[in-house]
């Protein structure tokens, strides 16, 4: 369910331990989690399982390697190859009448692509160039057109940001059903689609969301289970392992990579973050908790792996 992690490591092969002593942990973090697995019946708080202003700000900023600055690089040097190319001038045609005027209230730029509504469309502009208004009028041009708002999906990063956007469809337009268009951030989307099936997708409807510093504090608590070596140099914290942790998930790599490539430091320390990492993965299922990272992988491999369950979202939203 969430423990892709687990799957690349065999629990007597991590790095530093003798054969036997992965397993005697990791049974030993199961016995930890039934006997702490009741707590987290109900725990769930409407702020995390709502996740309504969780934004890429709640994030501590990922340290700046060579690899991340040569492809934040070469991703600009894609951008303005894109947007250096000669633009293909055509004309817009509005066959109809409609409330909103669209030609007089949007530049050519933006008139394109409110009006482009079939098929994937991707629009790279900058800071106040009007984002923002081209999804306002987006929404409102299609709903013009007779798309019902249930069939679309709007995914911000905050949900103040979701909620001022169909609130100015909705004035544009004069129309309240604007607010049945699905408005949210990914992680409550995530939540939200996790729960409905359930069922469907094998994960326990009932789960509990752990925010970042429980996330942190539930990996101290697998942690101090470990039988680690004193060596001349500190065990790294708890906020480093998770963001360890979180930076494999996030980027599909193994544990040692990203410490080969970010934390070049802790090397000596692989071995013991591998089995942390298991240990985590173990107690979360045990203990039918979520933290944001198993939001989003547990919906992807949901959508990747589980065709019934890609084809009732594919049906339920048919413009994202």
């Amino acid at each position: 369910m969430v423990s892709d992690l687990e799957k690349g490591f065999n629990d007597d092969q991590c790095s530093g331990h003798p054969e036997g002593s992965g397993r005697s942990f990791l049974d030993s973090i199961e016995g930890l989690a039934s006997q702490l697995k009741a707590g987290y019946s109900g725990a769930t708080t409407p702020a995390k399982s709502d996740l309504s202003d969780f934004s890429p700000d709640d994030f501590p900023e990922i340290e700046t390697t060579d690899k991340t600055a040569r492809k934040i690089t070469e991703l600009r040097e894609i951008i303005a190859s894109i947007e250096s190319r000669p633009q293909l001038q055509h004309e817009i045609t509005l066959d109809r009448n409609y409330r909103i005027n669209y030609k007089g209230e949007l530049n050519r730029a933006q008139l394109e692509a409110v009006t482009s509504i079939e098929g994937p469309v991707l629009v790279i502009a900058g800071a106040g160039s009007g984002k923002t208004r081209v999804i306002v009028y987006r929404v409102a041009f299609m709903m013009e057109n007779g798309i019902s708002p249930e069939d679309m999906l709007l995914l911000t990063f905050t949900r103040k940001a979701a909620g001022e956007m169909l609130g100015r469809v909705q004035q544009l337009l004069k129309d309240n059903s604007a607010q049945k268009v699905f408005g949210g951030t990914f992680h409550a989307f995530a939540n939200f689609v996790l729960r409905k099936y359930a069922n469907l997708i094998d994960v326990p409807p009932d789960f509990t969301i752990i925010d970042e510093e429980d996330s942190a504090d539930t990996i101290d608590l697998i942690r101090s289970e470990l039988k680690t070596e004193k060596t001349g140099k500190a065990f790294p914290g708890k906020n480093r392992i998770r963001e360890i942790i979180s930076s494999a998930r996030n980027r599909n790599l193994t544990i040692k990579e990203v410490i080969n490539e970010e934390f070049t430091g802790l090397a000596e320390f692989t071995g013991d973050i591998e089995l942390i990492s298991q240990g985590y993965e173990k107690y979360k299922k045990i203990c039918r908790i979520f933290d944001y990272d198993d939001l989003m992988e547990v919906l992807r491999n949901s959508l990747r792996d589980n065709p019934t369950f890609r084809k009732r979202l594919n049906s339920a939203y048919k413009y994202i």
